[in-house]
């Protein structure tokens, strides 16, 4: 099998098949009518899997004469790829005739390769049974001995430099064996102290071209560090032993080393998913015996119980907190995920208690969840290492990660192919079918994010294999894999622009931000750049991409400001009562190599689950803040089970905590909205019974806030201090159905409009008269009433109405227009509502909108199955 869904297309370019698919992957396949069957293993053997579309089908696919494949999919994205990056460059690697370099041999001496690395884009270098070390020079075959050695006989575990000029053979006795690979120095045997087995060896970048580190891993747990340094001077090198790194109890192998120079770090992964930290500064001289170094940092389940297989550590300069070094470590684990954390408190770093302001939108997707343990390792008071978050890839492993031209590539594998996925811009790069993922039987080199010179050699069965790609100037058709950028893969549930964004510069308008979610489960962000002058274009500029809600559809997302400049609250939620709150934040890079803006999300808490009915979903939401408590937020929430909930979210100990629970309309709760009256707060829910409710829940709200300010120790359990909630203060009957969309706005101290769409295609204006008591804290309701209506505003069921100002609607509905509307009021209380303007939208369902003011001009953003904006231009 290959396509996991329907195919919808297939082309057939020589030995080819290429096919896209409602699984919304691409995929290409050898032509069994023109492949011979003895030249291949498997003849139904899949050639690349190319996966960049997101959500559901990728529709159509061409193919150019030049070898170019360009797909388009059902999330309005165009993928270019290159046929010439599968083309089969296998050969099966096989030692020369054991006479050429071993002429003592004996007669029967078996002979076979032990260990193996690659060096260079044309040159690889293999340990072999009888203890030599060879070179060969893939582009002619050549072989040559770099140096032979008894201590190698039977076993050998190789391992080069990242640079190609070093390798080192660790052996069954505990020796090293360093040799060069260009002879810029004689070979270096020294002994890792202990005569073990040395099982595993890394080699890693040391302060300078000429110095390196070597980690040893023995076969009785125990890891030892060493410095190789090289004079090209003098033509030799010395290896001294620096400490051994001592690995907690009951710990297991080690799978992944890294040395961060700048700093003088050492971190290990282990086969249990836990990565270590140590501190090489604290090394002190003894000389009673090797220095046994204890880690500073001990993070474990970073992969939940699978291996770390590798750790990454990269800074960003001045791109940190208050212009500080941004100091991040990746892992890739074999559960399939990679993780990202932050060094806090390093010299030149962000400092501790520094707030996390960039994921740079990365994917996340956190399987093991952030309620049982901590995001945050601290040693002491120096260094604080704290989790950013976990995305999950593949079902199958995740071996390495790679950070080149900017962008970040993820290697792994999956039913027994290799895979190199480019996490930047979301799309499976490069797939080959290569056997098991064990460390010792494969090795991977490229050199950019385009993999165009790209070596990979790795056993099937017993055979050596050797692929290569090379691609030439001719066939560089193109720079990026993407023409244009996708949108949602499945439909949009909710779009929220970002109100009153704070110029990030002065004398600059403020950014124009748009968050995004619907049924792929995936936010996403964006930047709004409207016309500024003749010839440029208008553009959704992508800036963060996550997948935080596993299996539940985004339906509902809010705002809400904060005290710290350009730094905002965005609250999300949908299916499987899944509520987020992330922390949002917008800068100007010291360095512009992505965008002008660059935008950081991340994940405060979840809330928790408050009905016992799993399948409950989370309809619709609204954000405020209190005066007198600015640091908390209280979201009015309204669920599938008639149940209306209003949830206090404390910046200071990113928690939730339930305030206000009320089962209301024996209906789905479909809307919530709110208004402020003077110092109270009035609440709206409408249902699929067609009925807007009227809501006073300022005192409810003054007995939680009072019964949780005398709370001492927090964060405190989120259902201990629940208030009730009496019965509405006032209803009224505004549809036959469903109400999909509401919308309040407060025209003075007394007199509240409601506007609402439903199912039943009628748009339905109502006058809401209330007065505040400052003396009882209540709202004292005058009168509710229908003021305007149209029943036949649209010909299908409206599904979004917002208001420009006190007098102009917008409305969109199943129809596909967007109306424009006009509120006349008379003095004597009449009203009525007239159409000024429909027009088309090019959006299928559509089912959100919003709008923004800028520029003396309203925005509006209807959104569905892809997304469209329109300028509003009223006239008096």
């Amino acid at each position: 099998f290959g396509h996991t869904a329907r195919v919808w297309d297939c082309q057939i370019v020589g030995q080819y098949l290429v096919s896209v698919s409602e699984d919304a992957s691409c995929r290409v396949w050898r032509n069994p009518l023109l492949t011979n069957v003895n030249d291949v293993d498997d003849m139904s053997d899949c050639l690349a899997c190319w996966e960049g579309h997101e959500g559901k089908s990728a529709w159509s696919v061409a193919i150019s004469s030049h070898g170019v494949v360009a797909t388009g999919g059902g999330d309005g994205g165009i993928h270019l790829w290159r046929l010439d990056s599968i083309i089969d460059g296998t050969t099966d690697i096989d030692l020369p005739d054991i006479s050429t370099y071993y002429p003592d041999a004996p007669a029967n001496e078996k002979e076979f390769i032990r260990d193996y690395v690659i060096t260079s884009r044309t040159q690889s270098v293999y340990g072999t049974h009888t203890g030599y070390i060879l070179a060969r020079n893939d582009d002619n075959n050549a072989w040559r001995t770099l140096h032979n050695s008894s201590l190698l006989k039977n076993y050998v575990s190789l391992e080069a430099s990242p640079c190609g000029r070093v390798v080192v053979a660790g052996s069954l006795t505990g020796n090293l064996i360093i040799v060069s690979v260009q002879g810029e120095f004689p070979p270096l045997l020294t002994d890792t102290l202990g005569g073990i087995k040395v099982q595993f060896v890394f080699v890693l970048r040391g302060t300078g071209a000429d110095d390196f580190m070597i980690v040893v891993f023995r076969a009785n747990c125990t890891v030892g560090m060493f410095r190789l340094k090289v004079s090209t001077a003098t033509s030799e090198a010395t290896c001294k032993h620096v400490c051994d790194l001592k690995l907690p109890k009951n710990n297991k192998a080690v799978h992944a080393a890294c040395f961060a120079s700048q700093y003088n770090l050492a971190m290990l992964g282990t086969r249990d998913g836990t990565v270590l930290v140590y501190n090489l500064d604290s090394i002190a001289e003894s000389t009673k015996g090797p220095t046994i170094l204890d880690n500073i940092i001990q993070l474990e389940r970073c992969h939940g119980n699978d291996s770390v297989s590798s750790i990454l550590v990269l800074t960003e300069p001045g791109e940190g907190y208050e212009g500080k070094d941004r100091i991040n470590v990746y892992t890739t684990g074999r559960d399939g995920s990679w993780a990202k954390y932050r060094f806090l408190g390093l010299p030149g770093g962000e400092v501790v208690g520094a707030r996390s302001d960039s994921n740079n939108g990365e994917g996340l997707d956190d399987e093991y969840g952030s309620e049982d343990e901590d995001n945050t390792v601290t040693a002491g008071t120096e260094i604080v290492l704290q989790k950013i978050f976990r995305s999950k890839i593949t079902k199958g492993w995740l071996e390495q990660i790679f950070i080149m031209d900017g962008e970040l590539l993820l290697l792994g594998f999956f039913n027994k192919k290799l895979f190199v996925y480019n996490e930047s811009k979301h799309f499976e790069i490069f797939s080959m079918h290569s056997g098991a993922a064990n460390r010792r039987r494969w090795r991977f080199l490229t050199n950019n994010a385009r993999l165009e010179h790209t070596r990979l050699m790795f056993y099937s069965g017993y055979k050596l294999r050797s692929f290569s790609r090379e691609l030439t100037a001719g066939s560089e058709l193109f720079q990026s894999a993407k023409l244009q950028n996708n949108f949602h893969g499945r439909e949009v549930r909710q779009l929220r622009f970002l109100t009153n964004a704070q110029p990030l510069a002065d004398g600059a308008p403020g950014p124009i931000i748009v968050a995004s979610g619907g049924e792929d489960c995936r936010l996403r962000m964006f930047q709004y750049i409207p016309y500024k002058a003749k010839n440029s274009c208008t553009a959704l500029r992508p800036l963060c991409n996550l997948k935080p809600h596993l299996g539940a559809a985004i339906r509902c997302m809010e705002w809400s400001n904060t005290d710290t400049p350009h730094m905002y609250l965005l609250f999300t939620g949908g299916a499987i009562e899944s509520m987020r709150a992330w922390q949002v934040t917008l800068s100007i890079p010291n360095s512009y190599r992505h965008t002008p803006l660059s935008l950081g999300c991340f994940e405060l808490a979840q809330c928790p689950h408050a009905s016992e009915n799993l399948e409950t979903r989370i309809m619709d939401f609204s954000v405020f803040r209190i005066e007198s408590s600015p640091r908390k937020h209280f979201i009015m929430t309204v669920y599938s089970d008639s149940t209306i909930r209003v949830w206090l979210f404390d910046e200071e100990t990113n928690s939730f905590v339930l305030a206000i629970e009320k089962e209301h309309h024996n209906k789905c709760i479909l809307q919530v909205s709110h208004v402020r009256q003077d110092e109270g707060i009035m609440m709206f829910t409408a249902a699929t019974d067609g009925k807007i409710a009227v809501w006073d829940i300022t005192s409810a709200l003054d007995t939680f806030l009072a019964k949780y300010a005398a709370v001492e120790v927090k964060p405190v359990q989120p259902h201990n201090y629940v208030q009730g909630l009496g019965d509405p203060i006032g209803e009224v009957l505004a549809h036959m159905s469903g109400v999909n969309s509401l919308h309040t706005q407060n025209l003075g101290e007394k007199d509240i409009l409601v506007v609402s769409g439903g199912d039943d295609n009628a748009l339905v204006v109502a006058l809401v008269k209330a007065d505040w008591d400052p003396e009882h804290r209540v709202i004292r309701l005058k009168s509710a009433n229908i003021i305007a209506e149209d029943k036949d505003a649209h010909s299908s069921a409206i599904q979004a109405v917002t208001m420009m100002n006190a007098s102009e609607i917008v409305t969109t509905s199943q129809d596909q227009m967007v109306s424009l509307w006009r509120l006349h009021q008379s003095g004597t209380g009449e009203a009525g509502i007239v159409k000024l303007e429909s027009q088309f939208v090019h959006v299928p369902d559509p089912s959100t909108m919003d709008i923004i003011t800028h520029d003396a001009r309203c925005s509006v953003a209807i959104a569905g199955i892809g997304v469209q904006i329109f300028d509003i231009q009223t006239k008096s």
